[in-house]
């Protein structure tokens, strides 16, 4: 599986950067930003990255091929709603609303649940 995350600009002088496509196979866990507990942010990436059970793979954003699991691993990394929206056209306020609500679900919390410590989700 691949998503593009945006290039963040460091001021906003900076011509925006070209988007990369990253492959969740070839990802680092050391790439991702610190953590004050940096084995509960391995585990989460990790959860999210192999999602074992493929609930989050196969829930995706109606007529759009734009999945809860590769939002999730964008937001996790610190993109924004408006930038994964803008790199697949969809509208920031779908992407957002999709993914709240998705959350919210039982069935997406029991799955967290099933494979993260009690510990871990307080």
């Amino acid at each position: 599986m691949t998503y593009v995350p945006s290039q963040k600009k460091a001021n906003s002088s900076e011509k925006p950067k070209k988007l990369q496509v990253i492959s969740l196979d070839t990802k680092n866990y050391d790439d991702l930003p610190a953590s004050d507990n940096k084995e509960q942010t391995r585990r989460m990436w990790e959860f999210l990255k192999a999602d074992p059970e493929n609930i989050l793979k196969h829930t995706k954003i109606r007529n759009h091929d734009l999945s809860l699991q590769e939002i999730s691993l964008m937001k996790f990394e610190g993109y924004t709603f408006r930038e994964i929206g803008e790199y697949y056209s969809i509208s920031d306020k779908t992407v957002s609303s999709f993914y709240e609500r998705n959350l919210k679900k039982l069935e997406i919390k029991q799955y967290f649940s099933r494979h993260l410590d009690e510990d871990y989700l307080t």
